[in-house]
């Protein structure tokens, strides 16, 4: 199901930027899938099957050819990773594109469509940090004055901590709060304001400002601050400072308000077997971390925001340069996997794409994942909406097909073997690793290394560990092809893990 226009110019500048010569060099790069993987080393598997193979080059000079293309890849991709539904949508200069495939629920048959409202997860953390950061242009904020000024209540369990903390750590994810306390308090206004009261009983998992440590509680604690500036609740600044003044008529974050579209379920799934809906929500006092649903047209004009320095489509500006600048420019280093991010602006996710920036962010709920894209260099935005299956595959070679034929780079790999031998007792690093909700046990048998990984009230799994680099292994989960990775490293003497973009200490 394909929707194609042109989207109005925020200025005269983004018009130029449609045209230019650049532009135009890129536009007649070839659509043509076979060519593109080929020069950047596609792993996409061979299928006897016809509709798996991509179609002949489509005329990029013509909207419909190049969406059919598009449409023609997202229904093969989905079909061969075994996704419900998803919807794609591409922002190439100032024309946007829309697509969808498959189902928005299996149970009740309902079709996923262009403009279907499917929960957007961790993307939504990015529109908290571009909230705060309005709210850093108009004085009510600042990025390196202590929390305490504004929640002078706030209260955590290491003093030092608390008395030091910056909104900069909340958005850069340095703050060393355990990011895993996903307490639910309800569905009151004042949901925030007991979630915050709860962190004064929450561990520190690192020291303040020196590592990356992905924090849900961070951006929870991000939304409470913005509410405690702005007198009124986290859904209603995010409605005033950015839903309305960019226009978005089908982003929310009450399931009341979702409903009132078609909207996507997530789907349980176990590779070979028929999908089935999960119908589960995000907790609201969790609002500013992942409860966001949106479709693919909102989102793509969120990310012409900032594509355009803060400016809506319309001219309205809604953050300064400096701080839309901020937020995608390097703040701090992650532990370097390509999975989720090699560095962090003030919000977004950073990746070096063969000398080229790039930021976006992924976001997955219950049974549903959201992956964006930006590169600022060819003004190309992507997002995929996805409601389970090996929706990371999918986004894998979409995305690398996407970003091949239309700005001729490719996002860059993920961590696979290297091949080489582990060393003994993993350079000293076995051992366990506890945090919120789970444990990882780190164990050497006949050379090889393993983590067995248990889940709070669930069987343990174990996973064979395979190296990748220095201190960097990779796994692979049952049912998904993609690898995961954890990295070890030692910081002011203490063993770490990190592990899906979680920093966690050794236990002794």
């Amino acid at each position: 199901m394909i929707d194609h226009r042109e989207t109005p110019s925020s200025d005269g500048a983004a018009d130029r930027e449609s045209v230019s010569p650049t532009r135009r060099a890129v536009l007649r790069g070839s659509l043509g899938v076979a060519a593109g993987a080929a020069a950047t080393g596609s792993v996409l598997a061979p299928s006897a099957s016809a509709a798996e193979q991509p179609p002949a080059p489509a005329d990029p000079s013509a909207a419909g050819p190049a969406a059919r293309h598009w449409q023609a890849r997202l229904d093969a991709l989905a079909a061969r990773h075994q996704v419900p539904g998803a919807a794609l949508g591409i922002l190439s200069g100032n024309r946007v594109t829309k697509l969808a495939t498959g189902t928005a629920n299996v149970d009740d048959r309902v079709e996923a469509t262009p403009d279907t409202v499917w929960q957007i997860g961790s993307v939504t953390k990015v529109w908290t940090a571009t909230v705060a950061m309005r709210l850093v242009d108009e004085g009510l904020l600042d990025l390196d004055t202590p929390v305490t000024r504004v929640m002078p209540e706030l209260r955590l369990s290491d003093p030092d901590r608390t008395a030091r903390l910056t909104l900069r750590h909340l958005l850069t994810h340095t703050s060393g709060i355990d990011g895993d306390v996903l307490t639910d308090t309800g569905r009151g206004d004042d949901c925030l304001e007991r979630y915050a009261a709860l962190l004064r009983d929450v561990r520190g998992v690192h020291p303040l400002g020196r590592a990356y440590s992905y924090c849900n509680a961070g951006l929870m604690l991000t939304g409470r601050l913005i509410e405690r500036v702005t007198g009124t609740t986290w859904d209603a600044a995010l409605h005033d400072r950015l839903l309305k003044p960019l226009g978005l008529t089908r982003t929310h974050t009450l399931p009341e308000d979702v409903l009132a579209h078609r909207a996507a379920a997530g789907h349980t799934w176990e590779r070979d077997r028929p999908p089935h809906v999960n119908p589960a929500w995000i907790p609201r006092s969790s609002g500013p971390a992942g409860i966001v649903c949106s479709s693919v047209e909102d989102v793509l004009t969120f990310a012409r925001l900032h594509l355009d320095d803060g400016r809506a489509s319309d001219g309205t500006r809604i953050l300064s340069t400096r701080s839309a600048e901020a937020m995608r420019s390097f703040q701090t280093d992650t532990p370097d996997t390509a999975d989720s991010g090699e560095t962090c602006g003030l919000g977004w996710a950073r990746w070096d794409w063969n000398g080229r920036t790039a930021y976006g962010h992924d976001g997955t709920t219950h049974a549903q994942a959201c992956f964006l894209r930006i590169l600022p260099d060819a003004r190309l935005a992507v997002v995929l909406l996805t409601n389970g299956g090996d929706n990371a595959a999918l986004h894998v070679d979409l995305f690398r097909e996407i970003f091949t034929d239309l700005a001729h780079v490719a996002p860059r790999p993920q961590h696979t073997p290297d091949g080489s031998t582990p060393p003994r007792d993993a350079g000293g690093y076995l051992g366990r690793y506890p945090a919120t909700g789970i444990v990882e046990d780190v164990l050497e048998r006949d050379g090889e290394l393993y983590v067995r990984r248990t889940f709070e009230g669930q069987t343990p799994s174990e996973f064979h560990l395979l190296p990748a680099g220095r201190d960097l292994y990779v796994h692979r989960v049952s049912d998904t092809r993609e690898w995961q990775t954890i990295k070890f490293f030692t910081l002011e003497g203490t063993r770490y893990l990190y592990r899906g973009g979680r920093v966690v200490a050794h236990e002794g």
